[in-house]
C-alpha cells in the first residue's frame, strides 16, 4: 500500500486459460504468438490496482515451438543476444530476437 492510499496496491498476472471478468467482458483471448501472426497478440494480462506498468523485460525462460511441432524449453532472452537453435525435424533454424516488440493496452 502506498502512503495515502486507502486500498492495497497489487499486480495479478493472468496467463492463457485463466478466466477473468474483464477479459471476458472485452472478449480478450490470451494465447501464444505464432509465425502466422502479422501483428501483436495478447499473451499476458495484468490486473493492476494502484500501479501502472511502464516497461517489460522479456527475460524468460520461455518455451518455443517450431512449425514442425518441436518444443524448445528454456528459451532465454536476457543474455544480450537473440535465441537460436536448430529444428532437425524440419531442417530449419529457429530464431527469436531479443528485441521483442510489445505494448500495454488498458481495458
Amino acid at each position: 500500500k502506498f502512503p495515502g492510499d486507502k486500498r492495497q496496491s497489487y499486480v495479478k498476472f493472468l496467463a492463457p486459460g485463466e478466466k477473468h471478468k474483464e477479459l471476458e467482458k472485452h472478449k480478450v483471448k490470451l494465447r501464444a504468438q505464432t509465425a502466422d501472426d502479422g501483428d501483436l497478440v495478447p499473451v499476458l494480462a495484468m490486473e493492476c490496482r494502484g500501479l501502472e506498468p511502464i516497461k517489460w523485460h522479456p527475460t524468460g525462460p520461455y518455451e518455443a515451438e517450431s512449425e514442425s511441432g518441436v518444443v524448445f524449453d528454456g528459451v532465454r532472452l536476457d543474455e544480450g543476444d537473440d535465441w537460436c537453435d536448430y529444428d532437425e525435424k524440419a531442417e530449419a533454424s529457429m530464431t527469436v530476437g531479443r528485441e521483442v516488440r510489445y505494448e500495454f493496452r488498458r481495458l
